[in-house]
């Protein structure tokens, strides 16, 4: 309301509602709660980029929810599919060295594999990911500066390797996503799934 120019402030409000959609998701199910949260995203990232065209994490934002949209149809991938592909070239075309960039698109390209070469994709990606991450927590950040995303990396990557049978990589991963965050869903499920024998 104060100020209603702010690319940042749509930024924020697009990833308020992204996550908020993510916990009505995989919580208990409220799937018109969650469309809602869905629609209300796209609209606050798309407002926030004709205010700012080169924001790369609203591109990779809105190509994860166009991706989340196909949900496996081929009619909505016939749809959404060139929309995907044009929000990850712009998101890649100013932030390729940002890690929320990498991390979504490694965790689109993670939902879309059904082989071990596109797990490994998808695995290449999440840990260009977490270098940048990694990088990202040696400098000051600014009070408005987006730091989130990387214990949901640390998650995927685990959950990747466990896909391509390394269950002790996949335990490895897993409990570091949770030291950062620790009633990650994605991390506890999946050492639960794999089992305490894999976890050092």
């Amino acid at each position: 309301t104060n100020e209603p120019a702010s690319a940042t402030n749509y930024y924020w409000l697009g990833v308020t509602e992204f996550h908020r959609m993510l916990q009505l998701r995989d919580g208990p199910t409220n799937a018109t709660a969650a469309d809602i949260a869905m629609d209300n995203a796209v609209a606050a990232l798309e407002f926030a980029l004709t205010l700012d065209a080169g924001n790369a994490e609203c591109h990779a934002l809105l190509g994860t929810i166009y991706g989340m949209k196909i949900n496996g149809s081929l009619l909505r991938g016939i749809r959404f599919g060139p929309s995907v592909a044009k929000q990850r070239k712009l998101a890649l075309a100013t932030g390729k060295d940002n890690p929320r960039v990498q991390y979504l698109l490694g965790m689109c390209q993670f939902h879309t594999a059904s082989k071990p070469a596109q797990w490994r994709e998808a695995l290449a990606t999440l840990e260009v990911a977490e270098k940048l991450f990694a990088e990202e927590e040696k400098n000051m950040a600014a009070p408005l500066a987006p730091r989130w995303g990387r214990d949901s990396c640390l998650a995927f990557i685990g959950r990747t390797h466990e896909c391509l049978g390394d269950l002790e990589k996949a335990a490895e991963f897993y409990a570091k996503a949770l030291k950062l965050h620790p009633h990650h869903h994605v991390a506890e499920a999946g050492l639960k799934r794999i089992g305490p024998n894999n976890a050092k």
